[in-house]
């Protein structure tokens, strides 16, 4: 019976001692050139730069390809900010487009909740999404701009007030 009890409190030290240890990916924080705290990316391999120069998990041809799986999109496009998304989608039938426009939403939000959705399927808004896109792509760089930033904010503004959130 003494060899059981032994095995039973080695087992059970073991496991307290592996959830004091910890297993997390979370990297301690570290001081920047400047001598600054920074928090450090916790993202890993998979972060990548945003056309804003921040950190973000997704870039916009990645939105723009889920928007285009849901069914009824045919075509998609997209503009963002640090944490405004405008999509512009064009439906194959007009009669469903409230409809595709909850379904991508709600796709959007679901994969990336880190991120405020706007999306619209009315032509005239898809245009001025389709601009803002093409400002931000401007350049090598891909640098930060006001007039884009105010521009998505606009176009989310007036989005919002025709958008059904599911």
């Amino acid at each position: 019976m003494m060899p059981l009890r032994n095995v039973t409190y080695t087992l059970l030290l073991t496991g307290v001692l592996a959830l004091q240890s910890g297993c997390g990916d979370v990297m301690p924080d570290r001081n920047d050139e400047n001598g600054m705290r920074t928090e450090t990316n916790r993202l890993g391999q998979l972060s990548m730069r945003s056309p804003n120069g921040g950190v973000a998990r997704v870039n916009r041809d990645q939105l723009t390809r889920i928007a285009e799986q849901v069914p009824g999109v045919e075509q998609a496009v997209l503009a963002m900010n640090d944490k405004d998304v405008v999509i512009g989608i064009k439906v194959d039938n007009a009669g469903k487009r409230r409809i595709v426009e909850k379904q991508v939403y709600s796709q959007l939000l679901w994969q990336y909740p880190e991120y405020e959705y706007f999306v619209t399927s009315d032509e005239a808004l898809f245009d001025r999404v389709r601009t803002a896109n093409k400002n931000q792509t401007v350049g090598q760089y891909h640098t930060k701009s006001v007039t884009s930033d105010n521009e998505i904010k606009t176009l989310a503004d007036e989005i919002t007030r025709a958008m059904v959130k599911p």
